[in-house]
C-alpha cells in the first residue's frame, strides 16, 4: 500500500513540473522578454539636398569642394568644373539616411580606422551649420561600418559608407555636353559637314 501511495506522489510531482515548464517555457507571461532585444539605431542628421550651400569630401584622392548655385552644383576643388547633380547630392541623401548604434564610449578611433579616415564627408548648411562624417574600416559582422559623426565616439552605421565616399572625384563631374531641358526643344537634326581639298598645281 505505501509504495503505491509512493508510485502516485512521484508520478503526481512529475505531472507537476511538466506543467510548470509548459506554463513557462509554452505560454510565458506577457511581461516576460521575447528574445534577444533588437540593437537600436538612430539616424544621425535630417539634412535635404536643397538645405546644403556646400559639400567638402576628402580623400586619399585629395579634397573635393562642391557649391550649390543657383543653375546646380559647381565644382571648385580640384578642378572647376559643372557637378553632377544627382551624384552630388546622393553624397547628402547618403549621411541624411545614415543609421548608427549609440556610441562605444572612450574605444580607440584608431582601431576602427577612424585616426586616418578612409573618408570624410562635410556639409555646409545654408544656415552656416556643420555635419562632419568620418568612415573607418567595414564591420566583419554583417554588412556594417565604423563612423564617426561630428568628433564624437565611435559609433556602427547600418551600411558601409566607406566605399560610396572613396569613389574617384570624376564621378562628381557633369559629363553631359549641352543641358538643354526635352520641352525647349521642337526640332533635332543631324547635319554631315564635308570638306573639299583645293586640287593641287
Amino acid at each position: 500500500m505505501e509504495n503505491k501511495q509512493t508510485k502516485l506522489l512521484t508520478v503526481m510531482a512529475a505531472v507537476l513540473v511538466i506543467m510548470v515548464v509548459v506554463i513557462r517555457f509554452i505560454d510565458p507571461p506577457e511581461d516576460a522578454p521575447q528574445g534577444l532585444l533588437p540593437v537600436v539605431t538612430t539616424g544621425l542628421v535630417e539634412v535635404q539636398p536643397d538645405e546644403v550651400a556646400r559639400i567638402t569630401l576628402i580623400t586619399p584622392e585629395g579634397t573635393l569642394l562642391a557649391e550649390n548655385s543657383e543653375g546646380g552644383w559647381l565644382i571648385a576643388t580640384p578642378t572647376q568644373a559643372r557637378g553632377d547633380d544627382t551624384a552630388l547630392e546622393d553624397l547628402v541623401r547618403l549621411m541624411n539616411g545614415l543609421q548608427a548604434e549609440p556610441p562605444l564610449v572612450g574605444a580607440d578611433p584608431g582601431r576602427y580606422g577612424l585616426s586616418d579616415p578612409a573618408a570624410t564627408l562635410i556639409l555646409t548648411t545654408r544656415e552656416g551649420l556643420e555635419h562632419r562624417l568620418e568612415a573607418g574600416i567595414d564591420s566583419p559582422m554583417g554588412v556594417k561600418g565604423y563612423v564617426r559623426f561630428n568628433g564624437g565616439d565611435v559609433q556602427v552605421s547600418s551600411t558601409q559608407p566607406r566605399a560610396s565616399l572613396a569613389r574617384p572625384f570624376e564621378v562628381y563631374v557633369d559629363r553631359r555636353v549641352v543641358s538643354v531641358a526635352s520641352s525647349a526643344v521642337s526640332v533635332l537634326s543631324w547635319c554631315h559637314q564635308t570638306t573639299t581639298r583645293a586640287a593641287g598645281p
